[in-house]
């Protein structure tokens, strides 16, 4: 599920989380998820704010919770494109960084092809 956090609450959200480690989340907020373009397909986003608190937690269940896209599908355009897909495969080869202005804002970006693995 989608969850940003406010510039000024970094910080402190990012010393209490821990990739692959549960927690306890509370006093969030939970809001409609909209744009053309989205994190997920899920129809709301976690919102955090000023009383959040973060607080450790027994294991609960040990499997990771990725939902990755099969190449095939994306290919094949049936994929949902207003929806960023989550991939894992092999980069067999990258173009060098460019620097481009999106939006009047300098970015960089880079291109590369992956092979299903």
């Amino acid at each position: 599920m989608y969850a940003p956090v406010r510039r000024e609450q970094i910080e402190k959200i990012e010393r209490c989380l821990t990739e692959g480690v549960w927690k306890i989340i509370t006093t969030i907020t939970l809001n409609h998820t909209s744009g053309q373009y989205r994190i997920s397909d899920l129809k709301y986003k976690i919102g955090f704010v000023f009383k959040t608190t973060v607080s450790p937690c027994d294991t609960v269940f040990d499997a990771l919770f990725l939902s990755l896209a099969k190449f095939d599908v994306i290919l094949s355009g049936s994929a949902n494109s207003n929806i960023l897909h989550d991939v894992m495969g092999q980069v067999v080869d990258r173009s060098e960084i460019k620097d481009l202005n999106a939006n009047n804002k300098s970015t960089k970006k880079i291109d590369f092809h992956l092979r299903d693995g």
